[in-house]
């Protein structure tokens, strides 16, 4: 009779091997029943049916008139002062700022197989870093006014033109 509440209940040996409650079996003791393992068992292993069984609290009431009167519990801090004890602070609960150092990142390096493969539109763009012409910051495009200015200035662009192409076709 006991058995047959347990019908299709999970069951595991010791040795971790799973099975299943199967059919209270009439012939035998009581309490005998059919199962399937997973693997074959021995006869030494204990087999483990977790179960759980209902229990019914007890009813306790305790009817109170008015919340407003009554103070349930009190906090640590108001037992304390009724004590009129001293809590020691600890050096770990004061409050203090936090200081994060910055953190520096290596920088991203691509082999240069796996570059030749990817489309151009995604290879890593390697611009050499231009240096300023002197001659540039002396006569800014914005404030060219006269005629004087004008040429000058075109002198000077014709001049780096040369120098740029030298510089390009040496080897």
């Amino acid at each position: 009779m006991e058995v047959s509440k347990f019908e299709g209940a999970q069951i595991k040996t010791v040795s971790g091997i799973r099975g299943q409650i199967k059919k209270a079996v009439k012939e035998g003791p009581q309490g005998s029943y059919r199962a399937t393992f997973e693997d074959k068992i021995l006869m030494s292993d204990i087999i483990f049916l977790r179960t759980w069984f209902g229990v019914t609290p007890e009813k306790f009431y305790n009817p109170l008139l008015t919340y407003q009167d009554i103070r349930l519990m009190k906090t640590t801090w108001e037992l304390r002062q009724e004590q009129q004890l001293s809590a020691p602070v600890k050096q770990d609960s004061e409050y203090k700022e936090i200081t994060r150092k910055k953190r520096v990142f290596n920088p991203l390096v691509i082999p240069k197989a796996l570059e030749s493969n990817l489309p151009f539109a995604s290879r890593q763009k390697l611009t050499a870093k231009k240096e300023k012409d002197p001659l540039f910051d002396a006569l800014p495009i914005k404030n060219i006014k006269s005629d004087h200015e004008k040429q000058v200035f075109a002198l000077i662009q014709r001049l780096n033109t040369i120098k740029n192409e030298k510089v390009t076709h040496e080897f």
